[in-house]
């Protein structure tokens, strides 16, 4: 048997394994032709590999984060033509505030601005609620910061502050009651700054020792320790007032005398006084009111004297012509006076009140006056406080019933008479001390009492009455800013205690209304507007550092 013979071509598995490894090597290429990448899987480079996909993770991510970036960009792009549309609002509001501030206008002309105006704001206001981007409020407030993520981590992410340069402080909730504290006042009160000093104190009498007494503001919602004018006895008073009479910028103070008749205490700016200078009006007064009754821009002095109103025109250094006496209809000695235009011919008007019959004294603006229309209202009448509710430029009036507890609307017209339109009950036997102001800073009258707040709508009507939990003054009341936050705050004295209650705060991007129907409505408006101004230019600026820094 022969034997089996085994034999093997080396050549040709050389060459089969060379074919193969070609094969391979072609496929590589294709697979890193169609991939773009020269490494596919593990095999193709370990430490490679590695590398790559951190650097592959990498570019996914700052990728993204460019998106991201011209994201922000496009955002702020849509924040900053809507803030540019504000900027040319506030210029049209400035151009008609300074119109309506111009003497020659009458009251029927500053109403076609104020109405303008109104539109202007409205449309200011609506802005700033509907400018968003991908449904998110860029300049209503809601969205105060913005971080935009280029890339990793807290450090791969810009900030951007978003509406925050738009923002004021508004009134709003309840008040925070302050520290009790001893006081010599006990009858009227009023607030002002009587020293310079940026902060406002409080003025008020002292019905027992026939003395004016104040307490200097500290600048935080308290008071320093009483002290008096340091002058001489003003008698039975139950009226202070505070204006600058000379016009040096210093606040001089004025209240009635019972014994004396009005008396003018010149302020030297650092909280003391010059010795109380009489007008010289015989027979006593029981009601004092101050304005510029003769269109000179020089304060004058009207006085209720028994049931007569005499006026002493100012002559701008502190002294006054003699008095001018004005009849009225009133019965009884005049215990209630107060000053504004209830019928909007741009002459100052006088409302006097006994406590139950009222009687609106008509201004000519040459410093006379003539007795018109007269009403009666409850049986205790004894605060009035001037507003215009409805914004129509005529002055209408608030009035507070001890007896009953009520508080009495009445509205301006230009026939002179006022009407009734609103009555709010359930006041107590405190709530009667009516204040008006801007509680929630929206430059719309409201009406602030001890027990509540009633909060105007800008037409003449109200909401219902928000009550205080933590107000807690008593007695006579007065409002001001008391800690310089803007915001209006409210302080009382009852039984030799002082209480201050402080507003309480919060934050708006909207614009408040401002009053053009009126020339002295005019000049506190382009104030308002010079601040809205100031707030845009802020607001764009931040807006443009923050795309800066996203294009970099």
């Amino acid at each position: 048997m022969s034997g089996i013979s085994l034999n093997s071509n080396i050549y040709s598995l050389l060459a089969q394994r060379r074919l193969s490894s070609a094969g391979s090597s072609l496929q590589k290429s294709f697979e890193r032709l169609s991939s773009g990448q020269r490494i596919n899987r593990p095999s193709d480079d370990a430490a490679g590999l590695a590398v790559s996909s951190g650097l592959r993770n990498d570019t996914r991510v700052f990728t993204q984060g460019l998106r991201n970036v011209n994201d922000g960009i496009s955002a702020i792009n849509v924040a900053s033509g809507a803030t540019g549309q504000l900027t040319n609002i506030l210029h049209r509001l400035k151009e008609l505030a300074t119109s309506a501030s111009n003497g020659t206008f009458v009251r029927t002309q500053r109403v076609a601005l104020n109405n303008e105006a109104t539109q202007l704001v409205n449309e200011y206001n609506r802005i700033l609620g509907s400018t968003k981007f991908n449904g998110l409020g860029l300049l209503n407030g809601s969205l105060n910061s913005m971080r935009i993520q280029g890339g990793y981590g807290t450090n791969g992410g810009i900030g951007l502050s978003l509406g925050a340069g738009l923002t004021r402080n508004s009134g709003w909730g309840d008040f925070t009651t302050g520290a009790d504290q001893q006081t010599a006042m006990n009858e009227d009160m009023v607030s002002g700054d009587i020293n310079n000093d940026g902060k406002v104190d409080l003025i008020g009498i002292n019905l027992s020792d026939e003395k004016i007494y104040f307490h200097l503001g500290n600048g935080d919602g308290t008071f320093g320790r009483w002290d008096d004018l340091g002058a001489l006895s003003v008698g039975k008073a139950r009226n202070v007032k505070v204006a600058d009479l000379n016009n040096d910028g210093k606040l001089d103070v004025i209240s009635d005398s019972q014994d004396f008749g009005p008396l003018v205490f010149i302020g030297n700016g650092n909280g003391t006084f010059r010795s109380g200078i009489s007008l010289g009006i015989a027979g006593g007064s029981y009601a004092v009111e101050v304005g510029d009754f003769n269109g000179d821009s020089i304060l004058d002095i009207a006085a209720g004297v028994l049931n007569d109103v005499r006026v002493s025109l100012g002559r701008g250094d502190g002294t006054f012509n003699n008095a001018t006496l004005f009849s009225t209809n009133i019965g009884s000695n005049i215990t209630n006076l107060v000053a504004g235009d209830f019928n909007g011919d741009g002459a100052i008007d006088l409302v006097a009140g006994d406590g139950t019959l009222n009687q609106v004294i008509q201004g000519s603006g040459t410093g006379t006056f003539t007795a018109r229309y007269s009403f009666a209202l409850g049986s205790g009448l004894n605060r009035f406080s001037v507003g215009d509710f409805n914004r129509d430029g005529i002055s209408d009036l608030v009035i507070g019933d001890l007896m009953s507890g009520e508080a009495f609307g009445l509205r301006g017209s230009t026939s002179g008479t006022l009407t009734t339109t609103t009555t709010f009950s359930g006041l107590s036997y405190i709530g009667y001390q009516v204040n008006v102001g801007d509680y929630n800073n929206d430059g719309l009258s409201d009406i602030i009492t001890e027990v509540g707040v009633v909060l105007g709508n800008g037409n003449g009507t109200f909401g219902s009455m928000q009550a205080f939990n933590n107000l807690g003054v008593g007695g006579q009341t007065t409002l001001g800013d008391f800690n310089g936050d803007g915001i209006l705050d409210i302080a009382g004295m009852e039984s030799g205690t002082l209480k201050s209650s402080l507003g309480g705060v919060s934050t708006t991007t909207t614009m408040q209304y401002i009053d053009l129907a009126s020339r002295s409505g005019a000049f506190s408006a382009l104030s308002i507007i010079e601040q809205a101004i100031n707030r845009v230019s802020t607001e764009l600026g931040t807006l443009g550092v923050g795309e800066s820094r996203l294009n970099a």
